[in-house]
């Protein structure tokens, strides 16, 4: 299947999830506790995957699935991989806010070769498909860099409030602001996204993260012209998680790598 016949099917499944997430806003939400102190899934999280996942399973049944919720992971007869995060921002998803996305790559043996990023608050669908250009609901988004690492404005994603307040990501941040950094959050790896493809800012740091948090807004990143990296070990794994998640303008990219590799060193 062509790639864009596959992004194209991936938007319709991220719109339709994205309704999903409406429709339980309206509704007392239920939550699901998570392995990790004080991490959650909503009744919400789990429709939408159970959506996404019968939907992939129905019109690409050879391809692998890996996705957040409940350990979800279908090895793959085709070579194709889908990475899945039903809601990224689930905890802002649960306040009310509107800082929230579906998050959806699909990986081959090598790269990742299509993904979407789609914010159902305000309908806007974020595409990519790998050599094509990245898009913003069919338009081809054009960031413009920053000349210097004085000028840049990072996002540091951390989810959770409670660990981005913690003393690792305290100095990290007291780093970069005495670097030159304006460093903030919308604790969620698709609002940081997006504040960055639309020009809000220009860089994008994750200490550590998982597959779902990556692969989506990987390719986005690379296709909208942004160097991306694990900054510890280079190449970004999209199937590994754990990883130092870099996405930077090229102008300023080397500047930005070293300074995090020698704050981690």
């Amino acid at each position: 299947m062509h790639s864009q016949e596959s992004l194209s099917q991936m938007s319709e499944i991220a719109r339709e999830a994205g309704k999903i997430l409406l429709e339980y806003k309206n509704r007392p939400l239920e939550k699901f506790h998570k392995g990790t102190q004080g991490d959650f899934a909503t009744a919400a999280d789990l429709a939408a995957q159970t959506y996404i996942v019968s939907e992939i399973q129905e019109r690409f049944p050879d391809d692998g699935i890996i996705a957040e919720e409940e350990n979800c992971s279908i090895p793959s007869r085709s070579g194709y991989t889908w990475v899945i995060d039903p809601i990224d921002g689930t905890r802002n998803y649960a306040s009310g806010s509107e800082h929230f996305g579906v998050m959806i790559g699909r990986v081959n043996e090598k790269e990742i070769t299509e993904s979407v990023v789609y914010f159902p608050s305000d309908d806007v669908l974020f595409s990519a498909a790998r050599h094509e250009g990245a898009l913003r609901n069919g338009e081809r988004v054009t960031p413009s860099f920053p000349a210097s690492i004085q000028k840049v404005r990072a996002c540091l994603a951390h989810t959770d409030p409670a660990a981005h307040t913690t003393p690792a990501m305290d100095a990290l941040r007291s780093m970069l602001a005495a670097t030159g950094f304006e460093p903030c959050s919308l604790f969620s790896s698709a609002a940081n996204m997006r504040s960055i493809l639309e020009g809000n800012h220009d860089t994008f740091v994750i200490p550590s993260n998982c597959a779902w948090d990556n692969c989506a807004p990987a390719l986005l990143f690379e296709e909208a012209g942004f160097t991306v990296s694990d900054w510890k070990k280079g190449k970004i794994h999209p199937l590994f998680g754990t990883q130092h998640f870099l996405a930077a303008p090229p102008t300023v990219y080397d500047a930005i790598q070293k300074t995090l590799a020698a704050f981690y060193n």
